[in-house]
């Protein structure tokens, strides 16, 4: 229907400036959800390795209740709401290992990142969230908020920095169409490389960083607490504080790239193709794994998906197991040999075209995913003018 809405779900992260009174509510909110994750953890854990069952989110929430009024009265002073929702997450993270294979449930620790998820929230002003039991809390804004806000997950990060990230329903811009398709291959020499020539070059955050690192890490190893069991000194935390800052930084500077580059790749082209790698498997490599984990392969693809879903625009997979670094995408001739990663550049001795390894296969893949989606171009004549044009090629076959 013409005039039907695209409602669409998304986080909204802000920075917040809460009071000292503030401050200290936040800090006992977050550590009644950590002895309440915990907690439930534990007794969950004992409930299968005794009966080879577990016990229902419903249960421990009237556990919880029953703490509150017998050996853990100060439960009942923060968010309750937060606590239900914290049992909710750990039920669905439970049920996920098993189901899913997802990693098990960790206990959580006061030194880590801390947060929680509490229904309600409401937007004052541009400047001001209201918090359950928290009360108006004074936040940096950066978009407009013009659907429904559904709740609010309340974090601080291991520097000290307090966000709230509000999820809320919006409606996307609607982007025009274009008479453009890609195929993209991920790499780790260059980030991405498009079909038609465009390279986004790795921008190599970890290595810009890891003289820095190393340097931190080695002055919090001679620091007093480090070692198990010793109490941590003030030099100690400042030290932690700092190691922490670096990773944050390394953080925020692949999320602002791989950010800028999707948006980028769905506002300018119609139909985008990408392999479905197996990023997992290929960090279990020693030799590429943080060169892999460097690049944010996995991310770059979640990205463009709910991006494409938002903006009206189509993702397509091609199968991992497709030869795109091995075919001609001229004249479709298959090369065993372009197999191994040291060959950079080949030449097909059918067509005797001269191919660069990663845009060849960047055209392969646009053409697997046009063939995947059952869509002819309508560039048909400029196939025969152009033998590099990046059609598919059924296309290419249908026309001679």
């Amino acid at each position: 229907m013409p005039n039907e809405k695209n409602i669409q779900v998304k986080g909204i992260k802000c920075r917040a400036y809460p009071n000292y009174a503030q401050q200290v509510l936040l800090t006992k909110t977050f550590g009644c959800n950590r002895v309440v994750w915990n907690k439930a953890l534990e007794i969950k854990q004992k409930a299968y390795k005794n009966r080879g069952k577990t016990i229902s989110v419903i249960t421990i929430m009237r556990a919880v209740t029953i703490w509150k009024h017998s050996y853990m009265p100060w439960l009942a002073d923060v968010d309750s709401i937060s606590l239900q929702q914290t049992l909710r997450d750990l039920d669905k993270a439970y049920k996920s290992f098993f189901r899913r294979g997802h990693g098990y449930p960790k206990y959580k620790s006061k030194t880590e990142q801390q947060s929680y998820r509490t229904n309600n929230p409401k937007v004052i002003d541009e400047n001001h969230i209201y918090l359950p039991k928290v009360g108006s809390v004074r936040c940096r804004i950066t978009q407009d908020i013009t659907g429904r806000t559904l709740n609010a997950t309340v974090s601080k990060t291991t520097t000290g920095k307090c966000f709230i990230t509000l999820q809320t329903e919006f409606e996307p811009e609607r982007l025009e169409p274009v008479d453009k398709t890609i195929g993209i291959d991920l790499g780790v020499k260059d980030a991405v490389i498009c079909s038609d020539g465009v390279v986004f070059e790795n921008q190599h955050i970890t290595k810009k960083y890891e003289k820095k690192l190393a340097r931190a890490q080695r002055k919090l190893s001679k620091t007093k607490g480090s070692r198990k069991g010793e109490k941590a000194s003030n030099r100690h935390k400042k030290a932690r504080r700092n190691v922490a800052r670096i990773h944050e930084k390394i953080a925020n500077s692949r999320r602002d790239f791989t950010q800028k580059l999707t948006s980028q790749l769905v506002h300018e082209n119609q139909v985008i193709a990408a392999e479905d790698l197996n990023v997992s498997g290929m960090l279990k490599n020693h030799y590429l794994a943080k060169s892999v984990a460097d690049v944010s392969m996995a991310e770059i693809v979640r990205e463009l998906k709910y991006k494409s879903e938002w903006y009206s625009r189509t993702f397509v997979q091609v199968d991992r197991f497709y030869p795109s670094s091995q075919l001609c995408s001229v004249c479709g001739y298959r090369n065993p040999a372009t197999k191994s990663l040291s060959v950079r550049a080949w030449t097909c001795p059918r067509c005797g075209t001269h191919h660069a390894r990663d845009i060849n296969a960047a055209r392969n893949i646009e053409q697997e995913g046009l063939r995947i989606l059952g869509w002819d171009t309508p560039e048909e004549k400029s196939c025969l003018d152009n033998p590099n044009s990046s059609v598919s090629s059924r296309t290419r076959l249908h026309v001679a």
